[in-house]
């Protein structure tokens, strides 16, 4: 069965209100919305810079010599979003168990970032054929984004493992979903650059 980001909304919500409304707590069970919040934080934050990065890749051009600063940007970025999605996961591992409503909140703000890591993924594939000319018009940069893609997609793998495993169960149901979504877009994206020649024929372009 396909499952579309509406439709992982709509798991996420009927969850959430499927769940009873929360008795006073006791001190071991009270709120970890201090904790929950810091995460929050982060997500936006490699949000923001998976944004600026798929902008970067959207207007990669292969031109020589003049492409290599732009080229860096790109990896550069791709290293800082690979660390940030890193250290948003050992936040994650820091928190105690998150409770229904941090457990919401937290699955919420990740989803809205479901759409943006599809759509740099899709780009990514999409510019093959400049990636495979970045290298001084000449070599292709297909090995550098293999490995990227590969750091990127454990570093999101242990993310969604450790939110899993301090989310609450209403929620752990549609994080399977994601979880094997977003790893079907890696592999599709990684498959692409697989074993790539660092010589290829002349760019089109």
């Amino acid at each position: 069965m396909k499952f579309t980001s509406a439709a992982l909304v709509s798991t996420l919500a009927a969850a959430a209100v499927a769940a009873p409304a929360p008795a006073p707590a006791p001190a071991s069970e009270e709120s970890t919305g201090g904790c929950a919040g810091e995460v929050i934080d982060k997500v936006n934050t490699f949000s923001g810079s998976m944004t600026s990065l798929d902008e970067n890749i959207k207007s990669f051009k292969a031109e020589g010599l003049s492409s290599v600063p732009d080229l860096l940007k790109i990896q550069i970025g791709n290293m800082d979003l690979a660390q940030e999605v890193e250290d948003t996961a050992n936040k994650i591992n820091e928190c105690d168990n998150f409770n229904d409503d941090d457990s919401a909140a937290v699955s919420a703000t990740v989803l809205r970032v479901i759409p943006k890591i599809k759509r740099t993924l899709q780009d990514i594939q999409d510019k093959k054929n400049e990636f495979d000319h970045a290298i001084l018009g000449i070599a292709s940069a297909g090995f550098v984004v293999e490995a990227d893609l590969k750091l990127l997609k454990k570093n999101t793998d242990q993310l969604s493992s450790n939110l899993k495993d301090k989310s609450s169960d209403i929620i752990t149901d549609a994080l399977d979903v994601l979880v094997k979504q977003i790893d079907g877009w890696f592999d599709k994206a990684i498959e692409t650059y697989k074993d790539d020649p660092i010589f290829h024929g002349k760019s089109d372009n």
